[in-house]
């Protein structure tokens, strides 16, 4: 078993709001 809790983020908005864009950067700062 892994060491490291799984993490869930919700991102919410309309549509064209960035929604993708968000959770790319997030991603990628999280890791």
């Amino acid at each position: 078993m892994s060491d490291k809790a799984a993490r869930v983020i919700a991102i919410d908005g309309p549509s064209a709001s960035g929604k993708s864009t968000v959770t790319r950067m997030t991603a990628q700062k999280l890791g």
